[in-house]
Parts: structure tokens; sequence; C-alpha cells
């Protein structure tokens, strides 16, 4: 007999990519809800998506869209929290 429930490497795979859906579309969703509030100028919204950029966290990782983000923060006067990116 063979099939997916005798074979512990397909269970293994299965769950983990079931795992994977869920997570990918809370972050997601999330991304939308921090988006709109970075979009209507909340700093600590647009720093957390420039480090989400900078860091690749739930995005892909693109220094360039970083910078944008982190200095919408800075134009909204987000200065407490610092960097290593170069502008």
């Amino acid at each position: 007999m063979s099939g997916i429930q005798n074979n512990p490497f397909h269970v293994i795979l299965l769950a983990a990519t079931i795992s994977a859906l869920f997570v990918s579309s809370s972050l997601s969703a999330d991304m939308k809800i921090l988006r709109e509030q970075a979009e209507a100028g909340d700093a600590n919204a647009q720093f957390h998506i420039g480090s989400m950029y900078e860091n690749g966290s739930g995005v892909r990782q693109d220094y360039a869209e970083a910078a944008i983000w982190y200095r919408k923060a800075a134009e909204r006067g987000m200065r407490e929290h610092s960097t290593t990116l170069e502008y």
C-alpha cells in the first residue's frame, strides 16, 4: 500500500506547505494594514516597512524601497531608531 499517509516525508512536506501558506497569507494581511497606516502618514509604520525591506522580512529584500520608507518616516519626525542603511 502506498500513498501520502504511508510516507513520513510526504506528510512532513504537506504539513510544511500548509503551514507556509497560513504564514504567507497572514503576512500579506499584516503588510496590507501596515502599508495603509504608512500611506496615511504613520511614521512608525513607515519605519517598520523600511526595516522589513532592508532585512527581507516578509517581503523581497530591497534597499532602495527601504530607503524610501525610512526617508518618509524621517520626514515625519521618526528619529529615535537607527539603521545601518546608507542613503
